[in-house]
């Protein structure tokens, strides 16, 4: 019965340290420069599509890059 109990707890635990793993690594790339940029230039671009509401982003970002349409995100 105790080696049942601790082969249930070690898989349990295992399973805990693999899922918060992955929120550790979807908290860190969300909140990481890179994904704050990826984030701000997905709204920028469905923003210009349609798809998704207007944004205040689209100025800056395209001034900052030097850029005068969102069609130029694509290539650059």
């Amino acid at each position: 019965m105790h080696t049942g109990l601790s082969l249930v707890l070690s898989c349990l635990l295992k399973q805990y340290e693999s899922l918060s793993k992955k929120w550790v690594d979807i908290v860190m790339f969300t909140c990481s420069g890179y994904g704050i940029a990826a984030k701000a230039l997905t709204s920028v671009i469905r923003s210009y599509d349609g798809r998704g509401p207007e944004t205040m982003l689209t100025c800056s970002i395209l001034h900052q890059l030097q850029l005068s349409s969102p069609d130029e995100l694509i290539g650059y």
